[in-house]
């Protein structure tokens, strides 16, 4: 596969271009629907939580504390970085959509960002660019509302702010 150097850019049709003029074929995937969920605390969305209405589990008061999540080691840990682009760029692949939620960046509160993962994603991307032969589209990322109302992407504050509880 043939890295592409330098900056693209498109022309009147919608092609992306290389710096040659030559048109570039975007063959991407996803990276990674679990980036929707926190790394910290591990609640996966296949456990259920709770037993009943009379008993509440740790499970519970976790998943609804919205303020103390962390998605640092989303999509992968920094040291696998390198060994999953290698393996998609060696499966054809030379373009991710790689999510971010608003929950991952502000999840404490309104203008309250996480500087840890802010600071993770970007050794993330570096790493990506010094593999090279990968483009990144960044996705921010958000359906429905939020993981606490059945979706996922806004922080459980903007509940509150709604003047929902949930």
């Amino acid at each position: 596969m043939t890295s592409i150097k330098g900056p693209i850019s498109f022309d009147q049709h919608g092609n992306f271009l290389d710096s040659s003029g030559r048109v570039v074929q975007l063959k991407g995937i996803n990276v990674d629907g679990g980036c929707k969920f926190p790394q910290t605390p591990y609640l996966p969305s296949y456990v259920p939580l709770g037993k009943g209405e009379e008993e509440e589990e740790e499970g519970d008061s976790i998943f609804f504390d919205g303020d103390n999540v962390s998605f640092v080691g989303r999509p992968w840990p920094l040291k696998d970085v390198e060994y999953h682009i290698n393996r998609l760029k060696s499966m054809g692949f030379n373009t991710i959509r790689y999510i971010i939620t608003w929950e991952a960046l502000e999840h404490a509160g309104p203008g309250v960002y996480d500087m840890e993962f802010i600071e993770y994603t970007i050794e993330v991307l570096k790493i990506i660019h010094n593999i090279g032969g990968v483009f990144i589209y960044l996705d921010p990322h958000q359906d429905v509302w939020s993981r606490f109302s059945g979706g996922d992407g806004a922080p459980m504050w903007t509940l509150y702010a709604a003047g929902f509880d949930p």
